[in-house]
This record gives structure tokens, sequence and C-alpha cells, in this order.
């Protein structure tokens, strides 16, 4: 999970109730549709924000190898250390690489939490096996 910061928060958006509001009257709903309204509505923007992870640990990874090659040109040049700014630069490089699509997979299978999968659920387990078929 991502450090909460203004730009990066990382609680679940929530659709305005003002919005809300406006569909459900718009669309003259009953009770039950309400219902069904707000659940979609808010699987929907669950949706929505799960598609954004991906992406920011992308930036902060390419945040983090920018921060860590300024700070080895610094040891570097500055400190006259080429030997220690070596050395960290493979200290760091040695960070856990991010599950393959076949650990992902697996760790849905292996979920015993779950009741039942997703479409998300399937569609990375067909892109995990089509990568083993292909590799």
């Amino acid at each position: 999970m991502t450090t909460p910061t203004p730009d990066h928060p990382t609680q679940l958006p929530a659709v305005p109730e003002e919005l809300y509001r406006q569909w459900r009257n718009d669309n003259h709903l009953d009770a039950l549709a309400d219902e069904w309204l707000r659940v979609h509505i808010d699987r929907a923007a669950a949706w929505a924000w799960a598609q954004r992870e991906e992406d920011v640990r992308e930036a902060e990874q390419r945040g983090a190898a920018t921060q860590l090659q300024t700070c080895v040109e610094w040891v570097r040049d500055y400190l006259h250390q080429p030997n220690t700014a070596n050395a960290m630069r493979e200290d760091c490089s040695r960070r856990p690489a991010p599950p393959t699509l076949r650990e992902q997979a697996l760790a849905i299978l292996a979920d015993d939490n779950r009741n039942r999968l997703s479409m998300e659920d399937v569609a990375l387990i067909r892109e995990a096996l089509q990568d083993g078929a292909d590799g």
C-alpha cells in the first residue's frame, strides 16, 4: 500500500451523496433498484481505484530508482568513493522483484478467504496461463 499523501490517498474514493441521489432520482428507482444502484456504484469505484494501484507502484519505483541514482552519483562524484557508490547500487538493486503473473495467480487460488473469483482474478489467471504456455 502506498504512503498516504494529499496526491496519493490510500482510501477508496466515495461517490458524492448528491451525485448518487441525482442518479437515483433521474431513474425513479424503487427501494430494491436503489440498493442495486448503490452496490454497483461502490463496486465500480473500487474497480477504478484498483486499476490505479499498478500505475502508482510503477511511479514510486521510478522515483525510488531516480533517487538511488542521484545518491550513488553524489557518493561517487562528491565523496570520491566509486567503490562505495557501486556497493550502494548493488545492495539497493537486490530489492525484491514484484510478483510474477504466475505468483499472483497462485496467490489468488491459494486464498482460502475468497468465495469466488472476480472477473479481474479470472483475467489475471488466464494471462498467467497464456504466459506460461508461451514461455
